[in-house]
């Protein structure tokens, strides 16, 4: 269904019978006008959602959010996306079986970029992700695509996980560290008597890393 919208006469004209691309969609153009510049922008024939700056956003937006391409063409990303993993069970993991990226997760192209598939998996669930969030693993799995081991978290949410499943390098396991479990210990003994400053210089550290430490936000799986 295409939405006719009117363009202002400020809008460039085109040579008769030259067809662009949002023609072939049966969609056209909206001017936004103010003190500074005009911009054009498309409209969702189906939904009327209206800040798509490109014809592509426009396509992408529309096979995700309505699982349905504007120009029919191909297979809908929810029937191609349905074809790579081989979920069934609600409460398993469904693991992806087509390509995958170099940090090992699932990926799919449409409108010829590739995007992540779990991502993809999250935004054919519950419709968009939210500004600024992530998609995490309830799972721990990097080829799982079932929505309902997926969430959306921060970027801190995503290091604490990495943390909390041993993911990520702590104390000692990490190459640069200074500091040994022995040394944490005595850290916090010598600063009930001392100041976090001096105690920070016998041990050539940041007096900023002392407080971590005692406050228990640093080597904090020292006990």
């Amino acid at each position: 269904m295409a939405l006719n919208v009117s363009t202002s006469a400020n809008s460039v004209s085109k040579p008769t019978g030259a067809q662009t691309p949002a023609d072939a969609l049966g969609v056209t153009k909206r001017m936004c006008n103010n003190d500074d510049e005009s911009k054009e922008f498309y409209e969702c024939p189906t939904c009327g959602k209206g800040d798509l700056k490109t014809v592509r956003g426009l396509k992408v937006h529309h096979q995700l959010v309505h699982d349905e391409r504007l120009d029919d063409s191909k297979r809908t990303v929810r029937g191609r996306f349905e074809t790579k993993h081989n979920g069934g069970d609600p409460d398993e993991c469904w693991e992806w079986t087509a390509s995958t990226q170099g940090k090992g997760y699932g990926r799919i192209k449409i409108n010829g970029r590739y995007k992540q598939a779990h991502r993809i998996s999250y935004l054919l669930e519950y419709g968009s992700i939210p500004e600024g969030m992530w998609v995490l693993h309830h799972c721990d799995n990097k080829l799982c695509v079932n929505p309902a081991h997926l969430y959306a978290g921060t970027h801190k949410d995503n290091v604490q996980d990495a943390v909390d499943r041993n993911r990520r390098p702590r104390g000692e396991d990490i190459g640069s560290a200074k500091l040994s479990p022995g040394d944490v210990h005595k850290i916090r003994r010598l600063a009930e008597d001392e100041s976090q400053r001096t105690v920070a210089e016998e041990f050539d550290i940041d007096q900023s890393t002392v407080s971590l430490i005692v406050n228990g936000k640093l080597w904090s799986h020292i006990s």
